[in-house]
C-alpha cells in the first residue's frame, strides 16, 4: 500500500491471506487478556452451570426460610387464634384511697391539685398489696383462685399450670390484672381478666374485700398505737402530778401555811393595823408633853407603849424579810419564794396532766372513725362480651413481626451469597 493511496481515501482491499492474519492476531490478543485478567477469569469461573447451580439453592433457601418462619407459624398461630385460644373477660373496678380526715393540701399539691403524699402513699400500699403474693394466698382461700384459672376447659397455653410454684403462681397473677392511676385525682383503675365474666367478676369483688380488710388492720393498728401512747403520756403526767402536789403539801407543813400570798397579805394587814395605833399613840404623846412632865405616870405609860408598838413592828416585819443584822430566822419571803415555786411546779403538773387527759379522749374519738377508707365508686360487674384475645389484631401482628423476620434473614443470605460469590 502507497501513500499515495491512503491520501486519496480509496478503500483498502485485503487480500485472504492478509484478513487471516488478522483475524489470528485478534484473537492472540484477546486470549492472551483473558488468560492474565483475574476478574474475568472469575467471571468465566461463577457463570454458566456454576451460577445457575447458585441461584437455583438461593431460591430454594428463599422459599423453605419462607415456609417455615412466615407461612406455617402464621398458620398455627392463626388456628390457635380462631380455634382453641379461650376467650377472656373482664371486670373493672374504679376506687380511691381517702383519709377520715378531710383532705388537706400540702404545698405541692395547692399549687397542682396533686393529693398530699400522705394520700399517694396509701395508695401505692393498696397497689402494691393487690399485687403482692400476700393477696394472692388470700384470694385462693377466699375464691380458689388457683383452681379458677388452671380450669380444664382453658386452652393449655392460657391456662395455669397444675401445682406450679407460688413464684410462678403471682407472675401469672400479674399478667391477669391491671392497674393505673389517674391523676390528679388519684383515682386507681382496677382490671381483673378471667375466662368467664362470674369469674372476673368474684375475683375482682374479692380482692377489693380482701384490701378492705388490710385498711381495717391498719386503723385498727395506728389506732392502738395512738391511744396506747396517750395513756403512757397520761400515765406519766399522773404520776409527776401526784409527785408535785406532795412536794407542795411537804412545803406547806414545813413553812407552817397553806398559801405565802395570803400569810404575807395578813401580816402586811397587821402592820398597818400597828402603825396606825403607833400613829394614834404618838399623836397621844405630843399632846400630853405639852401640859404633863416628862416624870408623869402618863407620860411613862405613852412611852412604854410607843415602844412596844415599835418592838412590834421590827418583829412583824422581820417575818417578812431578813433582818438587816443577818440574824437566820425563818422569813416570810423565803417561805414565799419556796411556796411559789412548789405551787408553779404543781400548775404545770395539772395542766400536763389535762393536756394528757385531752389527748387520750381525741384518740379514743378517733378510734370510733377510720383514718383510712376505700371509696369505691365503680364495683364490678359481669362483662357481656370478651375482650381478650384480640384474634385479628394478634394475628396481624404475629404475621407483621414474622414478615420481618423473614426478610431480615433473606437478607443476611443475600449478604453471604454476594460474599461468596
Amino acid at each position: 500500500m502507497s501513500d499515495e493511496r491512503i491520501g486519496t481515501a480509496v478503500p483498502t482491499v485485503f487480500s485472504p491471506r492478509e484478513r487471516a492474519q488478522l483475524v489470528a492476531k485478534a484473537l492472540s490478543e484477546a486470549a492472551r487478556r483473558a488468560r492474565f485478567s483475574t476478574k474475568h477469569r472469575r467471571n468465566f469461573t461463577s457463570g454458566g452451570f456454576r451460577a445457575r447451580r447458585g441461584e437455583k439453592l438461593f431460591r430454594i433457601l428463599r422459599i423453605a426460610s419462607f415456609v417455615g418462619v412466615v407461612a406455617v407459624p402464621s398458620f398455627v398461630v392463626t388456628c390457635y387464634y380462631l380455634f382453641v385460644a379461650s376467650d377472656q373477660y373482664t371486670s373493672e373496678a374504679r376506687f380511691t384511697v381517702r383519709g377520715g380526715m378531710p383532705p388537706k393540701l400540702d404545698g405541692i399539691g395547692s399549687l397542682t391539685g396533686v393529693p398530699s403524699i400522705l394520700i399517694i402513699q396509701d395508695t401505692q400500699i393498696i397497689m402494691n398489696y393487690i399485687q403482692s403474693r400476700a393477696m394472692v394466698e388470700q384470694l385462693d382461700k377466699a375464691v380458689g383462685l388457683r383452681a379458677l384459672y388452671s380450669n380444664p376447659a382453658i386452652d393449655a397455653h392460657s391456662r395455669l399450670k397444675d401445682n406450679v410454684k407460688i413464684e410462678k403462681f403471682l407472675r401469672y397473677w400479674k399478667s391477669m390484672i391491671e392497674m393505673s392511676v389517674q391523676m390528679p385525682a388519684g383515682i386507681v383503675v382496677f382490671t381483673v381478666k378471667a375466662f368467664s365474666p362470674d369469674d372476673a367478676t368474684r375475683i375482682a369483688d374479692a380482692a377489693l374485700e380482701a384490701s378492705e380488710i388490710l385498711v381495717n388492720q391498719m386503723n385498727d393498728q395506728m389506732i392502738k398505737d395512738t391511744i396506747d401512747v396517750s395513756e403512757k403520756e397520761r400515765q406519766r403526767a399522773e404520776a409527776n402530778l401526784a409527785t408535785t402536789r406532795a412536794n407542795l403539801e411537804k412545803a406547806r407543813n414545813e413553812e407552817g401555811m397553806l398559801s405565802a400570798d395570803k400569810s404575807a397579805e395578813a401580816l402586811n394587814g397587821l402592820i398597818t393595823q400597828v402603825r396606825g395605833e403607833l400613829a394614834k399613840m404618838q399623836q397621844d404623846y405630843d399632846t400630853q408633853r405639852r401640859y404633863v412632865t416628862a416624870n408623869s405616870p402618863t407620860i411613862r405609860n405613852l412611852q412604854a407603849k410607843i415602844s412596844a408598838a415599835n418592838d412590834e413592828i421590827a418583829r412583824l416585819q422581820s417575818h417578812l424579810t431578813q433582818s438587816a443584822d443577818g440574824e437566820a430566822t425563818k422569813n416570810l419571803a423565803g417561805s414565799m419564794s419556796k411556796l411559789e415555786y412548789m405551787t408553779l411546779e404543781n400548775q404545770i403538773a395539772e395542766k400536763m396532766y389535762a393536756a394528757s387527759l385531752t389527748l387520750l379522749e381525741h384518740a379514743r374519738l378517733a378510734s370510733e372513725t377510720k383514718l383510712m377508707y376505700i371509696n369505691t365508686f365503680v364495683r364490678p360487674v359481669p362483662a357481656q362480651e370478651a375482650k381478650y384475645p384480640r384474634r385479628a389484631l394478634d394475628i396481624g401482628l404475629f404475621i407483621a413481626a414474622a414478615l420481618a423476620c423473614w426478610g431480615a434473614l433473606i437478607g443476611i443470605l443475600g449478604l453471604v451469597r454476594n460474599k461468596l460469590a
